[in-house]
Order: C-alpha cells, then structure tokens, then sequence
C-alpha cells in the first residue's frame, strides 16, 4: 500500500455528492446534534433529511459513514495529517493555476464540536489550494469559535437556517443560508442558488465556497 492510498484509507475515503464539482466528507445524518432535534421538528430543514433515506440507509453507504467518524474519534491529530497529505498529493486535487479546488465537508452529517470544526480550519490552513466550504447548523459551536479563533480565508463557514421559508436577522451571521419553497422565494434574502435551473448541478457555479456572497437560498424539494 502506498502512503497516498494509506492516507485515503486513514481519512475513511472521500464522498462524491451528485451535483457538486468535487469531493467531500461526510459522517452519519443520525449523528447530528442539532439536525438531530430537527428531523422530528415540523417545517424544519431536517424533516425530510435527504441523508437519512435513498442510497445513505444501504449497508456500505452506512458504514463507511461510520468508519469515518470512528477515525476521527480515535485520533484527530493523525486523522487531520492523513488529510492534508491527500489532498496535497493526490493528483485529482491539483487546481488549475490561479484556481482552488471546490470541497464540501458534511453532504451529510454536521460538526461534532469545536474540535472538529478546529482540525477543519487546520486542514484549510495547510491545503491553501482547496477552497473549503463547511455548511453547518451547529450555530453555537461555530459562532463561539470564530469570535476567538482565526478563519483561513480559502475556508467558508456556512451558518444554515434550521426552518424552512425563513430568513436570518440581518446581521447575524458573516455567511449562512436558507431553503425556500418556490412559492416564497420572494420572501428569501440574498441569492438564489441557480442549481434547479442546471439539472439539479453546481457546473460552473462556485457561489457557496464564496466568502464574499452573504447568502445563499436553496429550492426545496
């Protein structure tokens, strides 16, 4: 086994959602500590939990889930180097010149705490040709770090409304999103993600790893 598949293998592998342009990593749905609380919560973004149903209820689905969060459980420290390595080594995340390779964490499943969120930000720091998004509904555990912790600036946090058809406080939040049935989009602040109009598909669209764009509205569906 070579170091690069060694370090794959450390991380618990990469996820490949659908409509994004790249890779991600993501943990089990049912271990969410807020999305826990919405999934039995009426209008909630959560209800309908698109990851906990289809193809993230299959065997191998659930358990590489799983295996991802028990590495990091076991060793943080040597979890988050396994990641830098990858993603500085692999030949699939060489950016063109002047570009950043798009990644999602969490196309399922949500911050663990402040640990993670800081061995995030570590990765970040270290793979500066990454651009990393990190949605989240865990609001307190990121808003507490980043008022006393740096933010590399080729990682956007993403602060998710927890209610469906509902807008922020303006203010609250650098960067966050919300999800909107199409008879209230009219109500909804910000952008409006174009993905329903490109097959349900990023393409060229990088709005959500934007630092720049405040917010961004989702379709329901």
């Amino acid at each position: 086994m070579t170091k690069l598949s060694e370090s794959l293998e450390r991380v618990g592998g990469l996820s490949t959602p659908s409509k994004m342009p790249g890779y991600g990593w993501s943990i089990p749905a049912w271990e969410c500590n807020i999305g826990g609380k919405l999934q039995n919560t009426s209008d909630s973004v959560c209800e309908n939990c698109y990851a906990m149903k289809g193809r993230y209820t299959f065997g191998a689905v659930r358990n590489a889930l799983e295996n991802r969060l028990a590495l990091w459980k076991k060793d943080n420290h040597e979890w988050r180097d396994a990641f830098i390595y990858y993603l500085t080594n692999a030949p699939k995340f060489r950016a063109k010149v002047g570009e950043h390779y798009p990644f999602r964490w969490f196309d399922s499943g949500d911050l663990q705490g402040e640990q993670m969120l800081d061995d995030i930000c570590f990765i970040a720091t270290h793979t500066p040709h990454i651009k990393h998004w990190l949605p989240t509904k865990e609001y307190m555990v990121a808003n507490l770090y980043m008022k006393n912790n740096w933010i590399p600036p080729n990682l956007t946090i993403r602060i998710s409304h927890p209610m469906v058809n509902k807008n922020f406080k303006r203010g609250d939040w650098m960067n966050h999103s919300g999800v909107f049935d199409k008879e209230h989009l009219h109500e909804a602040r910000g952008t409006i993600c174009p993905s329903s109009k490109q097959n349900n598909e990023c393409r060229d669209c990088r709005m959500c790893w934007d630092g720049s764009i405040e917010i961004i509205n989702y379709i329901n569906h």
